[in-house]
């Protein structure tokens, strides 16, 4: 029969498998509540007083949980790095205005543990300095002889933290000691003024009984809350671990506890004729709890069934249509896109799925022919600078077999740069390898410019492996040559240096015959100034070189009195960074 069942069941539509797996689910939460219920209303009676005494028990213990709470937020104050450092402050020699600043910081601290801790009403700190007032957040004077009175109770009781009790409700006291150096010198006394009622209106709210339980606190026979109106609790000092007492014109099922090392006494009531009245109108309110719960259940069970199912039919239908042939995606009323569940993470996979077999079986061949061609152009990019490059080598030969030597020079460097330039791929090449572009490119300005034209290298030996973007310091060399040089006749000096500036290297171009905007990039940027012959190739430097290394470097133009400079900011490798340092190391020694 169970089989036979089983069989059915795994046979049966997905909307049936939820719906019986629901009901079944129902029916034996319901069964076991029923039990649950008669068991408990039969016990009822013998367990309301030690039930109630223990739940009024926890909640006694969480009063002084909050206490707790205080006490090490007093911890926390008292050892603050804040507070330790401007007490040190204003307990040696310092001025008035710097005394000032701080008991400003003091006080800054303080009203910031008030905003952490709801239970702190006011922090004050009593300075061990005689010549300083107390630092208060409180709306009274802060040099009311409370405070003073206080931290001398404090200062008798050495380190030990106290609390104590004054016209201002429960306090905290506790002596500040210096922990810097391990001195332990007194640097005052903290005071810590409690919100009593705000601990046991927070914890009446979370407890669901705010209107019906009642809370008193006795130390050494005082009622220290409610304050100000016992209402009858001054009679409740007994021995019994709960009683019946009437308390406020009520009586009042009242549970006494004596916890924590404060020794107080806390007494806790609740009305003790509304919870037997309350018995009987449970027990008809569960049932009918129970039966709405199992009704409702089964409704929304139902409903979110065919709200579940009715997707698994729409992902059904479109694998119907996938399995027909129809590669296009099937039109939906709903939007599967915004579901974070499961169910729309299968619509769109499926989705998805669809998409990447008809883009693989209409695309694939058209994105062959596409890279194919790439290569093909790729290729013949790379023939015709081979082809001018031993163009260049044949003019060179020639040249020299006419004794045209300068003509000869010229071209031997120009084909030298064009074949280092061909032979770097790299998007970033090490510094040496550039200079040796430049230098060909400075050759050929030396057959056009002679002795008006002076070259200078001041790279640190460190530096020689520097990786550089490729053919962005010979643009730069190219420019300062042509600004100096070709708008005067007087001689120029180019220098090309660089230096390391902690984990930064900085390489410079420098000419001796012209100036430069300081804030030329910023310019071409914003259009303020038209690209000329310079402008694009600056922009262009300055954008490979964040690309490569990121936004933090790049190129900046300034003045000197060694004339106009063009600098590039780059990172040092970690290798190079630890050359330097035992370079510096081995100077030092």
């Amino acid at each position: 029969m169970f089989r036979l069942l089983a069989m059915r069941f795994d046979n049966s539509r997905l909307k049936v498998k939820i719906i019986v797996i629901a009901l079944l689910s129902v029916a034996i939460t319901a069964a076991a509540a029923f039990l649950s219920l008669n068991f408990v209303t039969s016990r009822y009676n013998g367990l309301l007083y030690s039930t109630l005494a223990d739940s009024l028990s926890i909640y006694i213990r969480d009063i002084e949980a909050g206490l707790d709470s205080v006490e090490n937020a007093s911890s926390f104050m008292a050892t603050d790095r804040d507070v330790q450092n401007n007490l040190t402050a204003i307990t040696g020699e310092a001025g008035e205005y710097d005394a000032y600043l701080s008991r400003a910081g003091i006080y800054t601290s303080l009203h910031r543990y008030i905003v952490q801790n709801r239970y702190i009403k006011a922090i004050s700190v009593v300075p061990a300095a005689a010549n300083q007032n107390v630092i208060s957040t409180h709306t009274l004077d802060p040099a009311s002889p409370d405070y003073q009175f206080i931290a001398e109770q404090a200062r008798a009781s050495g380190d030990t933290a106290m609390w104590l009790q004054d016209h201002a409700g429960i306090l905290h006291a506790q002596t500040i000691r210096q922990l810097q150096g391990v001195s332990l010198r007194e640097l005052g006394v903290l005071i810590i003024e409690i919100d009593l009622d705000r601990i046991i209106y927070d914890l009446r709210i979370n407890s669901g009984r705010s209107t019906s339980q009642s809370v008193a606190i006795v130390s050494n026979g005082e009622l220290l809350y409610p304050a100000g109106d016992s209402s009858g609790w001054e009679s409740a000092e007994t021995d019994a671990p709960y009683f019946i007492r009437e308390i406020g014109g009520v009586r009042q099922f009242v549970v006494r506890r004596s916890v924590g090392e404060l020794g107080w006494v806390y007494l806790c009531g609740i009305p003790y004729d509304d919870v037997f009245r309350s018995i009987q109108a449970s027990v008809w309110m569960y049932v009918f709890a129970v039966v709405s719960a199992i009704v409702i259940s089964i409704v929304i069970a139902s409903a979110m069934t065919r709200n579940i199912t009715r997707h698994f039919d729409s992902l059904g239908h479109k694998m119907r249509s996938f399995a027909g042939g129809n590669l296009k995606p099937v039109e939906q009323s709903y939007d599967y896109g915004a579901r974070k569940d499961e169910l729309g993470a299968a619509h769109r996979h499926f989705d998805a799925m669809l998409k990447d077999i008809a883009d693989l079986i209409d695309d694939n061949y058209v994105k062959q022919l596409l890279i194919k061609e790439t290569q093909l152009k790729s290729l013949e990019q790379q023939i015709n600078p081979h082809f001018l490059y031993n163009t260049l080598n044949s003019i060179h030969w020639q040249a020299r077999a006419a004794g045209q030597n300068q003509i000869a020079g010229m071209v031997k460097a120009l084909s030298k740069l064009m074949q280092a330039s061909l032979s770097e791929t790299g998007d970033a090449i090490p510094l040496n390898r550039e200079m040796e572009l430049i230098g060909h490119y400075i050759e050929i300005q030396k057959i056009r410019y002679e002795e008006r034209l002076e070259y200078i290298v001041d790279i640190e030996p460190n530096l020689n492996e520097l990786p550089v973007p490729k053919m962005c310091i010979q643009p730069l060399v190219e420019n300062a040559v042509m600004y100096a040089l070709e708008v005067s006749s007087a001689i120029c000096a180019v220098t090309v240096a660089a230096r390391s500036e902690g984990e930064t290297a900085i390489v410079s171009v420098t000419n001796s015959g012209s100036s430069i905007d300081e804030d030329i990039l910023e310019k071409l940027r914003s259009g303020a100034v038209l690209p000329g012959g310079h402008g694009i190739g600056l922009l262009n430097i300055d954008a490979r070189i964040k690309l490569l290394f990121g936004e933090d470097y790049g190129l900046t133009a300034k003045n000197g009195a060694n004339g106009a400079t063009v600098a590039m900011r780059l990172p040092l490798p970690k290798r190079i960074i630890e050359e330097v340092a035992l370079d510096d190391a081995a100077v030092d020694c």
